[in-house]
């Protein structure tokens, strides 16, 4: 009897240990919504995109490291639309803000979500509706048509795919994940209150410089008259196109907390602003080139409201997408107390542990680029260190380690 009793107390610890576990394995819900520009136009930047997607996809995957093994804790949702709303009698429906693929034949045979699935939970289990790596089932995924209408109205196109509004997304949107919307685009958003705004009018066929007449203040006004505009912004008050202050509400109603909502944009530069002979819209960057492209003012305004990124679409993408996983990361709360809404410092390469720094965004006082202040590099830093040794400790673990084992019977 003493025996079984003494070996009853020796066990008595591991079973309590056993039955008191709790996984340590932080899981991070993100839908990200990527909003293409399919104008002929835009061919040179959707490859730039598609180049680097890949990549983008693992900085995020990164971002969620996981104990068990050496596997994400990133659940993620990816999802492609495009800004064409069709523009009335120019173009047609469009493609009415429906999540779209490629091909089916990136996904396995059945699935009938038309976007990418990978969700994982905190013992390590996952569901997926495609076989292989993540990166390489979106650079699958991601469409590679432009052949859409000249005028993108992508504003208009994410709130609808993400609302209720458009068929076939319903589950794509996820109550309780990040929120994370890109919008890569050669021109500006053209979102119209009514397809009459492009019928032809006593000044012609509707030409892009229509929408930066209507949905920009610069000095001077344009007005189709050759010459250099300055101080440009986005205008808020256009009869004919959306507020962009409207756009930000319908966004941030997406969430119960606004602080989940992540913006991306990569455009034209946002100057210089120049009509040229003719009356058209000259290209800010790329002039020349197949990724020519034209300020974002109003889908710069948007991603002003809210933690975000924007970069010119006529340089490197890479760094942009690697900053918008950082933010992504911050909105999920990976970096403990670090908050980018409410942060005071710049946040420089030194404090990001060699990621890209975060760009102005929003009234809420978003981080600036520049070298940061010592107690926020502090606390990235922190952060960063934290992650590297879940990494190492998730790697250096071999069969037989009862976390690595939790993850046994994954599908």
């Amino acid at each position: 009897m003493r025996s079984v009793l003494t070996m009853l107390l020796v066990a008595a610890p591991a079973v309590a240990a056993a039955e008191s576990y709790v996984p340590d394995v932080i899981v991070g819900e993100v839908d990200v919504l990527v909003v293409l520009d399919s104008a002929p136009a835009a061919g040179g930047a959707r490859a730039a995109l598609a180049a680097e997607i890949g990549g983008f996809i693992t900085e995020l995957e990164d971002r969620f490291p996981n104990d068990y093994e050496e596997e994400t804790a990133l659940s993620l949702h990816l999802g492609f639309i495009t800004g064409d709303l069709g523009a009335g009698e120019l173009c047609g429906p469009g493609d009415e803000a429906r999540l779209q693929i490629a091909s089916a034949d990136c996904f396995e045979p059945g699935s009938s979500w038309p976007w990418v699935i990978a969700e994982a939970d905190e013992y390590g289990q996952s569901r997926r509706n495609f076989e292989g790596m993540t990166a390489d089932a979106v650079r699958c995924a991601m469409p590679v048509a432009v052949d859409g209408c000249a005028f993108q109205q992508p504003l208009r196109a994410a709130v609808a795919a993400l609302d209720g509004t458009a068929n076939g997304n319903a589950g794509f949107l996820r109550p309780d994940a990040v929120l994370a919307i890109l919008f890569v685009t050669t021109q500006d958003d053209c979102s119209a209150r009514d397809p009459q705004f492009f019928a032809p009018d006593a000044t012609g066929p509707a030409t892009p410089r229509r929408c930066a007449e209507e949905g920009w203040t610069c000095t001077p006004a344009i007005d189709g008259t050759p010459q250099a505009h300055a101080g440009c912004v986005a205008r808020d008050d256009s009869p004919w196109l959306d507020g962009v202050s409207e756009t930000m509400g319908a966004l941030a109603a997406l969430k119960a907390d606004p602080t989940n909502v992540v913006v991306g944009v990569i455009r034209g530069a946002a100057a210089p602003v120049e009509i040229v002979t003719g009356g058209a819209l000259a290209p800010s960057c790329g002039a020349g080139t197949d990724r020519a492209a034209t300020p974002g003012l109003r889908l710069d305004a948007v991603a002003a409201g809210f933690t975000g990124v924007t970069a010119s679409v006529c340089d490197d993408v890479a760094s942009p997408l690697a900053s918008l996983a950082f933010a992504i990361g911050a909105a999920a709360d990976l970096y403990g107390d670090y908050d980018p809404i409410n942060c005071d410092g710049g946040v420089g390469d030194d404090d990001l542990g060699g990621a890209p720094p975060l760009t102005p965004t929003g009234s809420a006082g978003g981080c600036s680029t520049g070298g940061g202040d010592a107690s926020l590099g502090a606390l990235l830093l922190l952060a960063l260190a934290a992650v590297d040794l879940r990494r190492s400790r998730r790697i250096a673990r071999g069969p037989g380690d009862p976390k690595r084992d939790q993850s046994v019977g994954r599908s």
